[in-house]
């Protein structure tokens, strides 16, 4: 499959419940969110969120998919995707590739243990058949280590993939917010150049420079970045490897 699997990297890697029990029934959840939603090429629909007998980030928190083949009037029974204990799961992220391929992004922590440090990464599931109401699904594999891939990836004119990425783990003297590059369609991805922002929160996005005034003057791909108090906005060169300071 694509990519190193999760426990490459000592991350303990989550299963995928297609049949899920009573355990996981709406009236077994005590809050849910955080959804997203994408749609197949013929038009069905995926949507994704997360949840958990705890509150939201808790340990033991999972992610959900589900499918819609009439415009959202009926939906399946959700999917789990669900870590080992000792672990959560949240903010996964559907996303269709150029080839028709629906992906399943997902933020993976593991608490400290006294034998082993706070294991974090970005992991995925794919399937290459998302017109099918039952398609087949990946084994959960690592997409990059300490952080959460935290948007949808774009497309470069140029080639390769980018998708925004927010460092929490291990950042080695690199910036909390950065890029994940992929120039082989997603079998691998490579940090890709970043910025540090006072207060900055993992949200964030990029986008391609359009005909919208606010971006008019931006070369490189718009970054957009919320952060404790403000929102800022910074823009990259040389397809972003080099990355200039935010502004506000």
């Amino acid at each position: 499959m694509v990519t190193a699997l999760a426990e490459d990297l000592a991350l303990p890697q989550a299963t995928v419940i297609l049949s899920p029990g009573p355990d996981y029934s709406e009236t077994a959840r005590v809050w849910q969110g955080i959804p997203g939603i994408e749609r197949a090429p013929k038009g069905r629909l995926w949507s994704t969120w997360y949840s958990g007998d705890e509150g939201e980030g808790a340990i033991g928190n999972y992610a959900l998919v589900a499918t819609s083949g009439d415009d959202g009037k009926r939906w399946s029974k959700p999917i789990i995707i669900e870590g080992p204990k000792g672990t959560k799961i949240g903010d996964p992220i559907p996303w269709l590739d150029p080839k028709g391929r629906l992906w399943v992004f997902y933020n993976q922590l593991t608490e400290k243990t006294a034998t082993s440090p706070t294991l974090r990464g970005t992991c995925a599931i794919r399937c290459d058949d998302p017109d099918k109401a039952t398609p087949t699904w990946s084994a959960p594999f690592l997409v990059a280590k300490d952080g959460i891939l935290f948007g949808k990836p774009i497309i470069r004119a140029s080639g390769g993939w980018l998708a925004p990425f927010f460092l929490m783990g291990n950042q080695a003297g690199r910036p909390e917010t950065c890029t994940l590059l992929s120039l082989n369609e997603g079998e691998s991805w490579e940090w890709h150049g970043g910025t540090s922002i006072p207060d900055a929160a993992e949200e964030f996005q990029r986008g391609h420079p359009g005909p919208a005034k606010r971006w008019q003057h931006l070369d490189g791909h718009p970054h957009l970045q919320r952060t404790l108090r403000k929102h800022f906005q910074r823009r990259g060169e040389n397809l972003v490897r080099s990355q200039r300071h935010a502004a506000v």
